[in-house]
Parts: C-alpha cells; sequence; structure tokens
C-alpha cells in the first residue's frame, strides 16, 4: 500500500503545480489539451511540468537533462535526415547500449540501459502529450519519432 499512497501523493503534487495561474496560462496559450495528463505515467508527468516550467521561467536548464539530451540529439539527426528510432533513443541516453554506436549522436548520457529505457519512455510520452512528437513507422519497421521545431513549445526549450 506504501507504494501506491507514494504515487498518490506525487500525483497530488502534479495536480497543485497545474492548477497555478502561470500553468492554467500557459495550458491556455498554447492549447494543451489538459485531459491528455491523464493518460501519463507520472514520470512523463513531471517531464510535462518541467517543460512547462522552463517555458514560463525561460529557463531551459529547468528542462531535465534526458529531454535536453533528445532535443539536441532529434535536431542533429533530423538534420542529417535520419531517423530517430527508439533504439537510437536508447543508445543517446545510455553509452553501455551497443546497439546503436556508430550512429551520429551529439550527445549521449551514461545512465543504466533501464534507466535509459524508462527515461526515453517518458520523454516521448511528455513531448506526445505536449503536441510537439509524431511517432511513425520508418520504411524497415522500426519505432520512431520527429520533433515539430516549428512549435512555441519547443522554440522555447529546444
Amino acid at each position: 500500500m506504501a507504494g501506491n499512497e507514494g504515487l498518490a501523493r506525487k500525483w497530488g503534487d502534479e495536480r497543485a503545480y497545474f492548477a497555478q495561474a502561470a500553468y492554467v496560462t500557459a495550458f491556455d496559450a498554447h492549447k494543451l489539451n489538459v485531459a491528455a495528463l491523464r493518460n501519463l505515467a507520472i514520470y512523463a508527468a513531471q517531464k510535462y511540468r518541467k517543460i512547462l516550467t522552463a517555458m514560463i521561467t525561460e529557463n531551459r536548464q529547468k528542462v531535465d537533462g534526458y529531454t535536453r539530451c533528445t532535443l539536441n540529439n532529434a535536431k542533429v539527426l533530423d538534420a542529417e535526415e535520419i531517423p530517430f528510432t527508439y533504439d537510437l533513443h536508447n543508445a543517446a541516453l545510455s553509452k553501455s547500449n551497443v546497439a546503436e554506436r556508430s550512429a551520429k549522436l551529439s550527445m549521449r548520457l551514461s545512465s543504466t540501459p533501464g534507466t535509459a529505457s524508462t527515461q526515453s519512455s517518458s520523454t516521448r510520452q511528455a513531448l506526445s502529450a505536449l503536441g510537439v512528437l509524431t511517432l511513425f513507422k520508418t520504411m524497415d519497421g522500426k519505432n520512431a519519432f520527429a520533433i515539430d521545431w516549428e512549435s512555441p513549445i519547443v522554440q522555447a526549450i529546444a
């Protein structure tokens, strides 16, 4: 029961943040769908909040390192017209992921493969819920995603 109580407490904290005037204004200004938050895992909701906080405070450093790493690599791969696959995403977040060592990644983090998997998933969930990430399949059937670089949200945090 302690685990469920802890999770409920974390969700309560997130709801309290999102009820603050600055967040409500951000939701309205960017036409964000608040209902999308209900489908997020708690880690994704926390990333979502950190991204909004970065926008509100005009401080990109409020965005967590995993999301910053994701955006940095997405920009480089996009410029090279290389799809940002889930495998590449995991490789960017964990140097121990040998599957994609030859990729043109601009930034790599040193988390464990398990942490990388959780962080990559929650980052994609948060960015998707913000409407700035689109999922697709590559020609060879791999899961990949693209970032909307024209979005004011992305421009504020990338």
